[in-house]
């Protein structure tokens, strides 16, 4: 179980992704590089990003989305200061953290955020786990129920 500590607060919103933020043409650039299965430019792309920064805050990714940034994140080989994954469906972190292989222990990431929709305890787990990402020094993670009508 995970408890909040009292005297922190979430700088969600606070912490600036300095970073590149990411918009429609680049999903599709990121369908692309699925596409075509090159991992040298994966790793081109990851090196160009600003501040080795990734921030999907206010992007809807489809389940193909998530694959493909996988897919992406899999073969950077990159050191991340920050991965900004704004919203996941329990669906998407099980695609993700799926998809994520443990040979990639060159992804590291230092800060990663993330919300997540309506996930079980496994799909927090599979986040959190240090074969997911390495490295993690700071992850801020807002749990959000929708709520059902009666």
């Amino acid at each position: 179980r995970f408890q909040q500590h009292p005297q922190i607060q979430l700088p969600y919103g606070s912490i600036h992704c300095y970073s590149h933020y990411f918009d429609k043409l680049d999903i599709l650039l990121l369908q692309l590089l699925y596409e075509s299965q090159n991992t040298t430019l994966c790793q081109v792309l990851a090196q160009s990003m600003k501040n080795h920064s990734l921030c999907l805050h206010e992007v809807r990714l489809s389940l193909f989305d998530i694959l493909c940034l996988s897919y992406f994140l899999n073969n950077s080989n990159t050191s991340w200061n920050h991965l900004d994954l704004s919203e996941l469906t329990d669906q998407q972190v099980q695609i993700l953290t799926n998809t994520l292989t443990n040979n990639s222990q060159q992804n590291q990431c230092k800060i990663l955020e993330v919300i997540l929709l309506e996930t079980t305890d496994d799909s927090v787990y599979k986040l959190l786990k240090p074969s997911f990402l390495y490295n993690i020094q700071e992850c801020y993670c807002i749990l959000y129920e929708i709520p059902v009508d009666l």
